[in-house]
């Protein structure tokens, strides 16, 4: 058995973290309008519940570390234009489909708060209809989010609020451009507690310039006091040939590979030590929490948006960058501002790239999320919907795994083990026949 420090040299590789599958650099035979309806119609007439993601891309200022589709502005009319196009685009999918039973609301960014109380309330209330959606999730910025946004949010049927705090270092903070006081956020979540909240996330980052065990003991004290249903842990994705602002942390410095490993295995136990319990790959929780009793049940799901109890069958995208999702295929609309709303704006569909699924994709994607929501699954079915080079080559992986204690498998049954939960993506890296193809160094690192 291999130890800490010579599995993490020896897995630390570029790779997929799996929202999707095939990986987005992989996707292929974009749909037509015609055949993307098709998808979504035959769902629904199964019977298939609908999450709407809604993508809310501005930002007042930039955050360096941020790899996500997001537009620098302070100028409020663009999104006014942006939400009345957004209620456009909801409305081409009505027009062409009818009646769409919506499970659930996510917005997210950029910044969803971003918008004016008053403009939120009309973006949400023209996507509601005459629905009462049995959930909603918003990501919130403390930053620039009013008691104003949280009644509006609340009153709507939001019952799950993920706030950005990433570290409460103000040296951290300070590096990233993203400085917002302990007291900011206490205020804001003692806030949404007096309104019925049910769930209340924090998002954490490790890996970023200034990060020490120190500072993140500190910042995981100050998360106690708070005391989060569910905390996001995510590994600092450095893609800078991608997102060109994180160039700016090279030169402030990033941590070494064993560094990060050991600040994201002293906020684990830091988690542990006040009642959280690990959950999937970087999500932690309280066991109170409804994310932890879906987990108990061999229920949780995973989604574009992280993990979650409550997901329904189709994901509808909308907004610059959103990605949408029938089961069969995805599809994923322009990603800057200016060319979605020329599209929408001219009655087109947004959408530009896609991919249609195989059935082998199908197979391999329902592996790869029991491995990530469960840690485990049978291996026999998938195996044999895989060509036998690469069938044999995935054991022959999973075997020099078991070997490193980070696999066992009894009866054709796969199960992840403790040691392995950190190369999760590793794990469902062997599955995938397309990193055989193209370079895997187009991805962040695995670690």
């Amino acid at each position: 058995m291999m130890t800490k420090e010579e599995l993490i040299f020896k897995y630390d590789t570029p790779g997929p973290r799996y929202t999707s599958f095939p990986a987005y650099p992989h996707w292929k035979d974009t749909p037509s309008t015609e055949e993307w309806m098709g998808q979504i119609l035959l769902k629904r007439d199964l019977g298939a519940e609908f999450d709407l993601y809604v993508h809310i891309p501005f930002c007042r200022s930039l955050c360096i570390y941020c790899g996500c589709s997001r537009m620098i502005t302070r100028d409020l009319s663009l999104a006014e234009r942006y939400v009345d196009a957004l209620i456009k685009e909801w409305n081409q999918y009505k027009r062409r489909v009818g009646y769409f039973p919506v499970k659930s609301i996510h917005l997210g960014g950029g910044t969803p708060t971003f918008l004016p109380p008053e403009l939120l309330e009309k973006l949400i209330k023209a996507l509601k209809g005459e629905q009462a959606i049995e959930w909603g999730a918003v990501e919130v910025d403390p930053r620039v989010t009013s008691k104003e946004h949280c009644k509006v949010l609340v009153e709507n049927g939001f019952k799950k609020f993920s706030l950005g705090i990433q570290d409460f270092d103000e040296k951290v903070q300070r590096n990233i451009n993203r400085v917002q006081p302990f007291e900011m956020v206490e205020l804001l979540t003692n806030d949404l507690r007096s309104m019925g909240v049910e769930s209340l996330n924090f998002d954490i980052i490790f890996g970023l310039p200034g990060q020490s065990l120190e500072t993140i003991k500190n910042t995981f004290e100050k998360v106690s006091k708070l005391r989060p249903d569910t905390i996001a842990f995510y590994s600092y994705a450095h893609v800078p040939w991608k997102i060109k602002s994180q160039k700016a942390l090279e030169k402030i410095g990033l941590p070494s590979v064993e560094l990060k490993r050991s600040l994201y295995e002293c906020g684990k136990e830091c988690l542990e030590k006040i009642g959280y319990h690990e959950l999937g790959m970087d999500h932690f929780s309280l066991k109170e929490d409804q994310l932890y009793k879906a987990y108990e049940r061999g229920e949780l799901k995973r989604s574009f948006m992280g993990y979650t109890a409550k997901k329904g069958e189709c994901l509808i995208g909308l907004g610059c960058s959103s990605i949408s999702s029938t089961g069969f295929g995805y599809v994923q609309n322009e990603k800057e501002v200016p060319d979605y709303l020329n599209k929408i704006e001219n009655d087109q569909m947004a959408y530009v790239y896609g991919h249609t699924m195989t059935y082998q994709d199908r197979i391999i994607d329902q592996t790869i999320q029991a491995l990530m929501c469960q840690g485990s699954t049978p291996l026999e079915r998938v195996l044999l919907n895989l060509e036998k080079e690469h069938a044999r080559k995935v054991m022959e992986t999973y075997e020099e795994m078991m070997r490193d204690g980070i696999l066992k498998m009894e009866d054709s049954k796969l199960e992840v083990l403790d040691q392995g939960k950190p190369f999760i993506r590793n794990i469902c890296m062997a599955l995938d026949p397309n990193l055989t193809h193209t370079p895997k160094e187009q991805f962040s690192r695995t670690i």
